[in-house]
């Protein structure tokens, strides 16, 4: 039951760690200011009118507008279908290739009402709502003491993964880049908070994240997008990636354990469940460097598992694939 976000991009708090200097951004123009809260304010009433909403049309509003964005948007559709397709491309037709990637835009339109409605979920709902028969081995994990370090990767509905741990009383802190827009940034960050989960922004948080797992708490990190600085390259899907060393960096030096996890949508707005596909404990070696693989590529098998066993509900747009390494390797995506 890790914790990400829709909006945010590539978390590397370890590696950002070693970046010490912060590039002052220079001050906002005014129609910079008002072109942000001309997107705010408009985000804000589609906000209000998904909210009030009965679910059944909220979550059928959603499903229509990403149905539009999935006919007219042919560049992104067509980059979805290329990612399936060589990922699943031996084993699934190109019909079933193509309904995929229609569920793939049906999911993006329902987690977003997810989002924005996540906040009327309160802890009495948790048993009704969520099947948290893995939920166990979680909380052995957890109550080991050692803190968790906790990642869904953009598996599943990774917004309700968050604010499902906060509402069950685990003390979650989720890194997550802040948004350009900061009338937006203030509004998504409050939403997230709502369930008892904190946000802390990914800008020199090593140390934050240590002080968070010796108290035994725990931390979510992101890790299935490209990583474009000291990266590792793993294989995942089946084709070689630039991996964040982050969660393997944080896990060695603190012996904090990995669990790979994710919420998955069952019913839109009636049915979820909460999968832990691994949990991560890697004994230190004497190379760190070959530790520091093995541990990418750990956490790399267990988000598979969540993509191949919900394959809708990953962020195939994500170009997650790009250049090869120099030692060869197959063509960018």
């Amino acid at each position: 039951m890790g914790r990400v976000s829709s909006v945010k991009k590539e978390i590397d708090p370890v590696s950002e760690e070693m970046e010490r200097k912060q590039h002052k951004k220079p001050g906002m123009t005014f129609s910079k200011k008002l072109s942000y809260l001309i997107q705010y304010l408009i985000i804000r009433v589609v906000a209000c009118v998904i909210y009030w909403l009965p679910g059944r049309l909220a979550f059928a509003a959603g499903s229509f507008v990403t149905g539009l964005v999935h006919r007219f948007d042919h560049r992104h559709r067509h980059r979805v279908h290329k990612h399936m397709t060589r990922v699943f491309g031996e084993g699934r037709s190109r019909e079933e290739i193509a309904g995929m990637v229609q569920d793939f835009y049906r999911h993006l339109g329902w987690m977003a009402v997810e989002f924005i409605r996540q906040i009327q979920i309160k802890r009495d709902d948790v048993d009704s709502l969520f099947d948290l028969s893995e939920a166990q081995t979680f909380q052995e994990v957890f109550g080991r003491g050692k803190g968790v370090i906790c990642t869904t990767g953009h598996a599943g509905c990774w917004e309700l993964s968050g604010h499902l741990s906060g509402l069950m009383g685990l003390p979650v802190y989720a890194v997550a880049r802040p948004l350009d827009n900061p009338y937006l940034d203030r509004f998504v960050k409050r939403i997230r908070e709502t369930g008892g989960q904190k946000i802390l922004s990914r800008k020199n948080v090593l140390s934050e994240l240590r002080k968070v797992l010796s108290e035994g708490g725990m931390v979510g990190i992101i890790q299935d997008q490209h990583a474009r600085k000291n990266a590792v390259w793993s294989p995942f899907l089946g084709l070689p990636a630039a991996t964040s060393r982050s969660i393997a960096n944080l896990h060695l030096r603190t012996g904090a354990p990995i669990v790979v996890a994710s919420v998955n949508r069952i019913r839109p707005g009636k049915e979820y469940r909460a999968h832990v596909w691994k949990v991560i404990e890697h004994p230190p070696s004497d190379n760190y460097s070959r530790d520091v693989e093995a541990v990418t590529r750990s956490v790399n098998e267990g988000l598979e598992q969540a993509i191949h066993r919900y394959p809708e509900q990953w962020l195939w747009t994500h170009r997650r694939w790009r250049e090869p390494p120099s030692d060869g390797g197959p063509d960018p995506v």
